[in-house]
């Protein structure tokens, strides 16, 4: 079991506050299962906004890989969210971020990971900086 499964004992990298608007609710009331990815690529922008050695950077020419979320307790109705952002695993070209959408009274709505890969000019593969390895290791367990 993971971090974000187990409950988030590891504190997040980043918690990125996020509103659900009436728009994202679907025809039954909740939020939208696309939406998630939304909300967790904002938390994703911000955090890497928030850090100037990678804005602009070699590490930032990147491609999401992969992108899983489990939907526990549904989302019905506007309001706020936290994001919370782990780091997974840095491999050699690519990064695992691990979130969960946690509601009012710590309710976890959904748990997720987010897998990027560095790549070049021409789009394939290349290993990250050591800036980028220095700056997620503090969020590696």
């Amino acid at each position: 079991m993971n971090d974000v499964e187990a409950g988030g004992t590891e504190p997040p990298l980043h918690v990125f506050r996020t509103r659900v608007w009436f728009d994202e609710l679907d025809k039954v009331g909740v939020l939208h299962n696309a939406r998630y990815a939304v909300h967790a690529e904002r938390a994703l922008s911000t955090w890497y906004e928030s850090v100037p050695e990678l804005i602009g950077g070699p590490d930032m020419r990147h491609l999401v890989k992969a992108y899983e979320v489990e939907f526990r307790v549904p989302v019905a109705e506007v309001g706020e969210l936290d994001v919370e952002l782990r780091v997974l695993k840095i491999g050699t070209t690519s990064c695992v971020y691990e979130f969960r959408f946690v509601g009012d009274g710590g309710v976890v709505h959904a748990v997720g990971r987010r897998t990027i890969v560095r790549t070049g000019p021409d789009r394939r593969p290349v290993p990250w900086s050591d800036e980028f390895r220095r700056i997620h290791e503090r969020g590696v367990e």
